[in-house]
């Protein structure tokens, strides 16, 4: 089956399941997270896919999310504020700024249902506490000050 599983995570087919993504890593076979790490990059699903494999010992992960937020950015809605958390999360600012859009819409009906996630990934990435709309005041008068310390994976105002 292992043969089967990587030939379609190397077709990048579109919508493959994210079982087969995580029979693929459950092997805990090095020789398969290059093809792992590609299937983040170029297919479908780049927030489920990190999903099962943000915890595997692949070296060079942070460069795959760097390239999987820039691809999701040139999708749709769904792929772009999904992997918007794991990008913020590593140091991509404007991916903090797709949260705090999230957050600051109470317009519509499918961030409304996102927006208690989004509030969760915000919190592990801000010492700041407060309601929704106090996060995001306090992002609009600090958006320009604030970096990321990748030690502690907090963005935190200069």
């Amino acid at each position: 089956a292992k043969d089967i599983l990587l030939d379609e995570l190397e077709s990048n087919s579109p919508c493959l399941s994210p079982d087969w993504i995580r029979a693929v890593a459950e092997l805990n076979d090095p020789t398969t997270y290059p093809v792992l790490a590609s299937y983040f990059i170029n297919g479908d699903g780049h927030a489920s896919t990190f999903e099962v494999i943000r915890d595997l010992p692949i070296t060079d992960l942070p460069s795959c999310v760097d390239q999987a937020w820039e691809k999701s950015k040139h999708q749709d809605k769904w792929e772009t504020q999904s992997m918007a958390p794991f990008a913020a999360e590593y140091g991509h600012l404007d991916a903090l700024d797709e949260l705090f859009n999230i957050l600051a819409d109470n317009t519509s009906d499918d961030n409304r249902y996102y927006r208690p996630e989004v509030r969760s990934a915000l919190l592990r990435l801000l010492d700041f506490r407060g309601s929704n709309d106090e996060l995001v005041q306090w992002y609009n008068a600090n958006k320009d000050r604030l970096v990321f310390d990748p030690a502690r994976k907090k963005y935190v105002v200069q």
